[in-house]
């Protein structure tokens, strides 16, 4: 929309003082944070990341920001809409459609990343609402519980150096025990293993909303540069300093009609319930 339109034009037509967006930004403090960054980025080159039940994407679009090649991406996905999404927005990455509970689609997965020399990373977000607290009821044979073990187990059969799993807080106290095998598997795969709650707004969101984050590692020095950054993120708003805009502030660039002082959105706590016995 305008609110990209315009300053791609500025950046289009400007001289050799660069757009007027950007003259009171110190050009040789960019340029060096830019080599700088892609310094950085050369030892993420050869990574191999599997993402499985990957929705559209969004842990693999970080990782793209932080130097990893779509052709080293192995991504698992049964939903027809965000498959459609990912094949346009990862053309180059290995994408493998269908339940994870397949073990066809196992088999595929595995392949794909041997192919690539194997797993850097792994990542799945699990689903959260069997556990969720926001969900009225919590059954204990919710056919979704099943598919976030087998994408567990397929995780760790990958064997990566890292392994990122995420799901709502309340899958440790609402579905213990579905916690506590996910919890073992993961142990027997990895020496370090780690849990962690962090809010989207410590990071830069502007929602309370909290996430689990369960995470495997075969460094305990990777495990620790996970837990210290946590941790930072956690004592930066402790300490009063702002990480996330505001919903107007976020939605301004794309036009908030003026006179509006608030947006509001539909609370999920009384959705209609997950009632079906076949796959989700």
């Amino acid at each position: 929309g305008d609110a990209l339109r315009k300053p791609l034009n500025a950046l289009v037509s400007c001289g050799p003082r660069g757009p007027r967006y950007a003259w009171k930004r110190d050009m040789q403090r960019l340029l060096a944070e830019h080599h700088r960054r892609r310094r950085l980025h050369r030892s993420y080159n050869d990574m191999v990341v599997l993402a499985l039940l990957a929705g559209v994407g969004g842990d693999l679009a970080a990782l793209e920001a932080l130097g990893i090649k779509q052709h080293n991406m192995v991504v698992n996905e049964v939903c027809p809409e965000a498959l459609a999404f990912l094949r346009q927005r990862f053309p180059d990455a290995t994408i493998v459609p269908g339940d994870v509970r397949d073990p066809r689609v196992q088999h595929d997965v595995l392949s794909a990343c041997a192919a690539k020399g194997g797993a850097t990373i792994a990542t799945a977000g699990i689903p959260c609402q069997p556990g969720s607290s926001a969900a009225t009821v919590h059954h204990a044979d919710d056919p979704r519980i099943v598919v976030g073990q087998k994408a567990v187990e397929l995780l760790c059969r990958s064997q990566p150096r890292l392994l990122v799993i995420e799901d709502a807080p309340g899958f440790k106290t609402n579905q213990r025990k579905a916690y506590d095998d996910v919890m073992t598997a993961v142990k027997k795969a990895f020496k370090c293993v780690e849990t962690r709650t962090l809010g989207a707004f410590h990071c830069l969101l502007p929602t309370g909303r909290n996430r689990l984050f369960i995470v495997g590692a075969t460094s305990q020095r990777v495990m620790a540069a996970f837990t210290r950054t946590v941790h930072q993120q956690k004592l930066a708003v402790k300490a009063g300093k702002r990480t996330e805009p505001t919903p107007l502030e976020l939605l301004k660039p794309y036009g908030i009609p003026r006179g509006v002082k608030g947006v509001f959105y539909n609370h999920m706590r009384y959705a209609k319930l997950f009632k079906g016995a076949g796959p989700p």
